[in-house]
């Protein structure tokens, strides 16, 4: 079992897209959105909702993440999570689960989902952003990545059921979170696609060149 942050770096730096090509690894642009936890991990019981293969589990996990859960309702993805990551770590450090129930209410105190809630349809999103809530702590917190309607750089996708418009997007976290905060990653044109979303600019407010709306909800 893993125990110590130099073989907990090791295992999530074993596993890449080039090494395992799997369906459910993020893209780099999402796999850097796991960077903007670093700040808040430490020592914290941590949830990724719609984890895929489980890397980003293991990323925050191995930054300093006292625990972390993975949620996703792809069996497929579970199984690949698991045989990636579950065997490697300790079921004291790292679990991945197809139910929120079996998370306990109130003990997490960061979760992240990142280019998921326009994979789930309206009429679903509400009951998980009500389990989501449930599971966080009095002062816990949620960061969040999303596209919206209003973004020129929107692209097609047959697996979006779910785009919202950033009055959508507002008065869905007003109704949830009494505190928000929302950032915007923007498409630079200077940087190529594949160089990922760290390239581009972060910043607060709105704008016309943004492509995903980062957020940041507190309990």
């Amino acid at each position: 079992m893993v125990n110590d942050t130099k073989k907990k770096l090791k295992v999530v730096n074993e596993y890449t897209p080039l090494k395992n090509m799997s369906i459910f690894f993020p893209s780099k642009t999402i796999v850097d959105r796991y960077i903007l936890t670093l700040g808040f991990i430490y020592d914290m019981v941590v949830l990724d909702f719609g984890c895929g293969c489980g890397h980003g589990c293991a990323f925050m996990l191995a930054y300093g993440a006292k625990k972390a859960y993975g949620f996703d309702t792809n069996k497929n993805a579970l199984i690949e999570s698991k045989y990636n990551y579950g065997k490697k770590f300790n079921k004291d450090y790292i679990e991945f689960v197809d139910n929120l129930n079996k998370i306990e209410e109130n003990s997490i105190d960061l979760i992240t989902s990142f280019e998921v809630f326009e994979h789930i349809k309206r009429k679903d999103l509400d009951y998980y952003i009500t389990k989501i809530r449930r599971l966080l702590k009095s002062d816990g917190m949620l960061i969040l990545s999303i596209p919206f309607k209003e973004s020129k750089y929107l692209e097609k996708d047959n697996l979006h059921v779910n785009i919202m418009s950033l009055l959508d997007i507002d008065y869905l976290m007003k109704t949830y979170f009494g505190k928000k905060y929302i950032f915007l990653s923007t498409t630079n044109p200077k940087f190529p696609k594949e160089k990922g979303w760290m390239n581009t600019a972060l910043f607060e407010g709105i704008s016309d060149d943004a492509s995903r709306l980062i957020i940041i909800a507190k309990k």
